[in-house]
């Protein structure tokens, strides 16, 4: 049984300059994706009250790095202009001994 722990790195970015990004660890995959989903809904449940449009691009996976990836686009009220973003990587970590 493997016993890496997993990780989820957001990214986030708005129209405010704010640009950051963190990394958290976790147990299992399914505590990883648990957290990342919890974040995603949050991100979107503070825009979709002021009623930005919100596109979700989710259930991406990138075998190569053992990647699921999903990011949420908030588009300005009845404009197509990028008001702000987060994407979430959802991978778990490898340990050589």
């Amino acid at each position: 049984m493997n016993n890496n722990p997993w990780y989820v790195t957001t990214h986030h970015w708005d129209d405010d300059c704010h640009d950051c990004a963190d990394v958290k660890f976790f147990p299992s995959a399914k505590a990883a994706t648990d957290y990342a989903t919890e974040q995603r809904d949050k991100f979107i449940a503070s825009y979709e009250s002021d009623n930005y449009g919100v596109e979700i691009l989710s259930g991406t996976s990138n075998a190569a790095y053992r990647e699921t990836y999903f990011e949420v686009d908030v588009y300005y009220p009845g404009s197509d202009a990028l008001a702000a973003c987060e994407e979430y990587k959802i991978g778990e970590v490898h340990v050589s001994v």
